[in-house]
C-alpha cells in the first residue's frame, strides 16, 4: 500500500433512511421546521413510498395551518401503511380542525384498534364524540384514557364536562375535583368546578374555585363571569358587577358577561342600565336567546308589556323555534330538520304522553296537517319503549335511536295559537274588588278566593291558547308539564289579564310589577306540586279546566299553609330541591303545626295569596282525556322580601 493511500481520509458512509428521518425528527421536535421539511422531502424523492416521511411532512403542513395539504399527505401515508396508528391519530386531529367530525372519529377509532392503549387517541376521540353529542361514548373513552393514565388532570376535566352536559352534576363535580387535586394549578378546571358549584347552589364554594382560577390566570374571562354569577346569587351585587366588568374589560364582545351584568344591575334597582346592557349583548349576538328573555324580564318590571312580549317572543323563537313551526306538512319541516339534539335529553312518560295527546288534538281540530301523524307515531313508539323499560315515575334519558324517532322536534314548537288582547276587557266587572281587597287585608291569612273571574270570551281564549300551543317543555317527574313566560307562555291576552289584575287590586298589588307567568298541565291522577313558596310578593292563581272534569269536587285545587318560609332559608335551594327526600322532610316538619286553607278546584276560580306562604296542590283526581287535564295559570307580582 502506498504512503498516499495510507494517509487518505476514510470515505463518508451515506446516511440510512432511518438516520435521515431521525435527524429530521430531531429538527422537527426542536421547532426547526424548514430543516425537517427539507429532509422529509429529500427522503421522499428517493423513496416516494416512505410512510413515516410522508406522514411527518403532513404534520408540518398541519402545523403551518395548511390543513387540506396535511390531509392529502397523511392520507397518502396511510395508503402505504394502513396500520400506522400515529398517522390515523394525526389525521383525526386535522379532520377535527376541519370540523369533519365523523371522519375524525373514524381515524381515532382506527388508531385505537391498532394500539388499544393509545392514551391521546382515547382522549381526543372522547373530545370529538363530546362535540357530536355522543356523550355516553365520550365518557367511555375518557374513562379508558384515565385507566391508561390515572394522573391526567386534563381527562378528568373533560370527563367532568361530559357529565355536566349529560345533566349529571354530581359526577361532573367529582371529576372536576379530581382534576384540581391532581393539578392544583389547572385554572380551567377550577373555573369549571366553580361554574357547576354555582349552578347547583353551592355559591360560597363556587366563589373559592372561581377566585383560584383568576389567581392562576387573571385573564380567565369565564372565571370572572362565573365568579360574578355566584357573587350575585350570594347577594353581593356590587362585587358581582365588578367581576362582570372585569370579564367585559378582557373581552368587550362577551355577550354573556354583558347580559349577566344586566341581571346584576336589574337587581340593584337600575333597570334602565340593565336594558342598555341587554341590548349591547343582543347587538353582539342577535341569536342569544337568554339576553332577549332577560330583556323581557326587565321590560316587564318597567311595565312596558308590549316591549316585554316582543323580547320574550324573540328569545322563545331562538330557543324553541324550529323547522315545523308554521310548516304546512310534517315533510316540509322534516326536510329542514337539523337532526337530534347534540346534548343529552331527558324526559318523562307524562311529557311524552302530553305531546302525543296534544298533537292528536291539533290534528283533530285541523290546526296541523294529518301528515304530522308520523311524528305522533314516533312519540308513541318512544313512549312504549320507556314504559316497558323504566319505572314510569322516573325521569329517563332518551337514546340516540329514540331521538332519531322524533327528530329535532323535541322541545320545538309545532304550533302556537294566537291569543290577542280583547277589546272589551278580560275581567268580570261584576266582582266587588274593594270588598275583595278588604277581605284580603282583614283575613288572618292573606288568602282570597274569587269565582267567575274572567269573562267567558277571555276564558275561552285562554283555554284555547293552552290547549293548542305546543309550549309545554318543562316537566316534573310524571306529575305535570309546564311553560313559563320566557319559554312560550306569552301572548297579548295574558299580558292584558296581568295589567287588568293590577288595576283591579291597587291596594294589594300597589307598585308590584309582573315578575313572572307560568302554566302547569297535570296528569289526570297526580299529587301535583309539592309544598313550596313563590319568589314574589303576591301570587295570583287561576284555574281554567271545566268543573265537570274534576271527579272530586271537594279537592283538586290548592292547599295554603298558614306559615311562611323563614327568610334565613335559601329560597332558591329549597324551591329547586322540594322533591328531594331530605328537603321535603324538612319542609314537612316545619309545617307540622301549621293550619291550612283548602281551596277546591272550580273552573274560572282564582286565588290571591301572599307568595311566601307555603302552598301545594291538593290531590288531583280528574277524568281521563287531554281536555280534562287540570290546567292552572299563575301570575306572580313583585319580589320576595329578603
Amino acid at each position: 500500500m502506498s504512503e498516499q493511500e495510507e494517509n487518505s481520509p476514510p470515505k463518508q458512509k451515506t446516511p440510512t433512511i432511518q438516520q435521515k428521518i431521525d435527524l429530521a425528527v430531531h429538527h422537527h421536535n426542536a421547532g426547526r421546521l424548514p430543516e425537517a421539511e427539507s429532509i422529509y422531502q429529500d427522503v421522499l424523492r428517493t423513496y416516494p413510498d416512505q410512510p413515516v416521511a410522508m406522514h411527518l411532512l403532513g404534520v408540518i403542513a398541519y402545523q403551518a395551518g395548511k390543513n387540506d395539504e396535511a390531509v392529502d399527505l397523511i392520507t397518502k401515508a396511510l395508503a402505504i401503511n394502513p396500520n400506522y396508528a400515529e398517522a390515523h391519530f394525526r389525521l383525526g386531529k386535522v379532520l377535527k380542525e376541519l370540523v369533519r367530525l365523523d371522519d375524525a372519529v373514524f381515524h381515532y377509532q382506527k388508531a385505537i384498534e391498532i394500539t388499544p392503549d393509545f392514551f391521546e387517541a382515547h382522549n381526543n376521540l372522547g373530545n370529538t364524540l363530546y362535540e357530536i353529542g355522543r356523550l355516553d361514548e365520550a365518557v367511555l373513552h375518557f374513562q379508558i384514557a384515565i385507566e391508561i393514565n390515572p394522573k391526567s388532570a386534563v381527562v378528568y376535566n373533560n370527563l367532568g364536562n361530559s357529565f355536566k352536559k349529560m345533566g349529571r352534576p354530581e359526577e361532573a363535580i367529582s371529576n372536576y375535583r379530581k382534576a384540581v387535586y391532581i393539578e392544583y394549578s389547572y385554572a380551567d378546571a377550577h373555573s369549571n368546578l366553580g361554574n357547576i358549584l354555582g349552578e347547583t347552589g353551592k355559591f360560597k364554594e363556587a366563589v373559592v374555585h372561581c377566585q383560584k382560577a383568576i389567581d392562576l390566570n387573571p385573564m380567565h374571562i369565564e372565571a370572572h363571569n362565573n365568579l360574578g354569577n355566584s357573587l350575585r346569587k350570594l347577594g353581593q351585587l356590587n362585587e358581582a358587577v365588578a367581576s362582570y366588568n372585569k370579564a367585559i374589560d378582557l373581552n368587550p364582545e362577551s355577550a354573556v358577561a354583558l347580559s349577566n351584568l344586566g341581571n346584576a344591575l336589574r337587581e340593584l334597582g337600575q333597570p334602565e342600565e340593565a336594558v342598555a346592557h341587554y341590548c349591547k349583548a343582543i347587538d353582539i349576538n342577535q341569536k342569544y336567546a337568554q339576553a332577549h328573555s332577560n330583556l323581557g324580564h326587565v321590560q316587564n318590571e318597567l311595565g312596558r308589556y308590549d316591549e316585554a312580549q316582543a323580547a320574550y317572543d324573540k328569545g322563545f323563537q331562538l330557543s324553541h323555534g324550529g323547522p315545523w313551526w308554521n310548516s304546512a306538512t310534517y315533510a316540509d319541516g322534516d326536510r329542514l330538520g337539523s337532526g337530534p339534539p347534540a346534548e343529552a335529553i331527558f324526559t318523562s312518560p307524562f311529557k311524552l304522553q302530553n305531546s302525543v295527546d296534544q298533537l292528536d288534538y291539533l290534528i283533530s281540530k285541523g290546526r296541523i296537517d294529518p301528515s304530522f301523524r308520523r311524528l305522533v307515531d314516533g312519540y308513541r313508539k318512544v313512549l312504549a319503549e320507556i314504559q316497558l323499560r323504566e319505572n314510569p315515575e322516573l325521569v329517563t334519558e332518551l337514546t340516540r335511536d329514540q331521538l332519531g324517532d322524533i327528530g329535532s322536534s323535541y322541545d320545538r314548537v309545532i304550533y302556537c295559537s294566537e291569543a290577542p288582547p280583547i277589546r272589551t276587557g278580560t275581567i268580570n266587572t261584576g266582582l266587588d274588588f274593594k270588598n275583595i281587597e278588604d277581605h284580603y287585608f282583614s283575613s288572618p291569612v292573606s288568602v282570597t278566593t274569587l269565582d267567575d273571574f274572567l269573562t267567558p270570551k277571555a276564558l275561552r281564549g285562554l283555554r284555547e291558547f293552552c290547549l293548542e300551543s305546543t309550549i309545554f317543555f318543562g316537566y316534573t317527574g310524571n306529575h305535570f308539564v309546564d311553560s313559563y313566560v320566557s319559554r312560550g307562555f306569552s301572548c297579548g291576552l295574558l299580558f292584558q289579564i296581568a295589567e287588568e289584575v293590577k288595576q283591579c287590586f291597587p291596594r294589594i298589588l300597589g307598585d308590584h310589577y309582573l315578575s313572572n307567568m307560568w302554566v302547569y298541565r297535570y296528569n289526570n291522577q297526580s299529587e301535583g306540586v309539592a309544598a313550596h313558596t313563590d319568589d314574589g310578593a303576591v301570587t295570583f292563581n287561576l284555574w281554567i279546566t271545566p268543573g265537570d272534569a274534576n271527579l272530586d269536587p271537594d279537592s283538586g285545587g290548592l292547599i295554603v299553609y298558614t306559615k311562611e318560609q323563614p327568610h334565613d332559608w335559601d329560597w332558591g335551594y329549597h324551591n329547586r330541591m322540594k322533591y328531594n327526600a331530605t328537603v321535603k322532610e324538612k319542609i314537612a316538619d316545619f309545617l307540622t303545626d301549621a293550619d291550612t286553607v283548602t281551596i277546591p278546584h272550580r273552573e274560572n276560580r282564582s286565588t290571591l295569596f301572599h307568595s311566601n306562604l307555603f302552598h301545594k296542590s291538593d290531590r288531583i283526581h280528574f277524568r281521563d282525556g287531554y281536555e280534562n287535564r287540570r290546567v292552572n295559570i299563575t301570575f306572580l307580582f313583585g319580589k320576595r322580601e329578603v
